[in-house]
């Protein structure tokens, strides 16, 4: 089987990077894999005359979309495709969908992250054609993949058994499978970007509470993230005065994220909608305990109560009070990083999306 995906991910490009690990082991399962990535500049790379990854030089992802149109006819010349991927279902699907046409191939849509059916991201009127988009791309794709098993129990329901669930577990998720760092106080870890999905407004004010609920006990909120929101969340916890129990990073690399997590004693995350989120995988397989508000990704690795905590949309009080909880009882931080350490440890690694991927792949042959 030879296989061509669409992808804006430009770290294809650095063999260093998960993704590109990612591609050199899909590709001991097909006979071939090309990649066109948009991009800011003109790159090739060639790996064994089997993995061909091409950009497309593209000013933004529209631009993108046009010229992968008439790249198309170039590829149909030049490689034998039976698949195309989509890295998404909205525009990247949509340009999958016309690639799969032009070159004579089937498609198969991938839906990382948000669940369309998410009911907050659904509800956001300027995201109505995506919907539309999605929804024609899914009902003309011969496979659906995703990855979180929320969304796998919404998209059965309506495109039945040419959906398959693939979790996409982090090529180097083993990094993070080491003991703990000793540390002398209390570690709350944030990593995500400072965007409106993360709801960062929300999590100021969670920060605010928790410092003045918990004055006189050793504790600090590592933070790492960047984004739209980032001038407002440094503005507000200086205007709040709790910016002294707050470390803060832009930006780790990844060994520094390895060490942060590994310090760590839970995560947080208070976002309004997510899909399979990378942060739960490497949470709980370095062993921290997860406080989140209920969103997709949940199902699996998260269990309320037992290794973390899932809290309803709009609970503020909720939310600070498993955050107490979590900060002021050692032992029940114990006993929670020990479960959510042997239910990931035990149940995912690479090897599962490896096996996931095959199983798409047969059964696309097979069709």
């Amino acid at each position: 089987m030879n296989i061509l995906s669409l992808s804006s991910d430009k770290t294809f490009f650095d063999k260093n990077s998960d993704t590109f690990n990612r591609i050199k082991e899909y590709s001991k399962l097909v006979n071939q894999v090309v990649v066109v990535v948009f991009n800011q500049k003109k790159e090739y790379l060639e790996i064994d005359n089997k993995i061909f990854i091409y950009s497309i030089k593209s000013k933004n992802i529209f631009c993108g979309f046009i010229k992968s149109i008439f790249f198309a006819f170039f590829i149909k010349r030049k490689h034998k495709t039976d698949v195309v991927t989509s890295q998404d279902p909205f525009l990247n699907g949509f340009a999958s969908l016309i690639f799969s046409k032009i070159i004579g191939a089937k498609l198969l849509c991938s839906v990382y992250g948000t669940n369309i059916f998410d009911s907050y991201w659904s509800s956001k009127k300027s995201l109505f054609f995506k919907r539309l988009l999605a929804k024609f791309v899914f009902k003309n794709s011969h496979a659906i993949q995703a990855d979180g098993l929320e969304a796998i129990d919404d998209l059965k329901k309506k495109y039945g058994d040419k959906v398959f669930w693939k979790p996409m577990i982090p090529y180097n998720i083993k990094d993070f499978f080491k003991d703990k760092i000793s540390h002398s106080e209390i570690n709350i870890i944030y990593v995500g970007r400072m965007v409106e999905q993360k709801n960062i407004p929300l999590l100021i004010d969670i920060l605010e509470k928790v410092v003045g609920d918990n004055r006189g006990i050793n504790f600090r909120f590592k933070i790492v993230g960047q984004g739209p929101f980032l001038n407002y969340f440094q503005e507000q916890i200086k205007l709040r005065k709790i910016d002294g129990f707050i470390d803060f990073h832009k930006s780790l690399n990844r060994d520094e994220i390895v060490d942060l997590f590994l310090r760590g004693d839970f995560f947080i995350l208070c976002s309004r909608f997510e899909g399979f989120p990378r942060v739960f995988m490497e949470s709980a397989a370095s062993a921290l305990p997860v406080i989140t508000t209920r969103v997709g990704g949940i199902k699996g690795i998260l269990k309320d109560g037992e290794n973390s905590f899932i809290i309803e949309q709009g609970d503020f009080s909720g939310f600070v009070d498993r955050v107490n909880l979590l900060i002021r009882d050692n032992d029940l931080r114990k006993k929670m990083s020990e479960a959510i350490k042997n239910n990931f440890r035990n149940n995912y690694s690479f090897e599962l999306t490896i096996d996931s991927q095959k199983k798409i792949f047969d059964y696309l042959e097979a069709l």
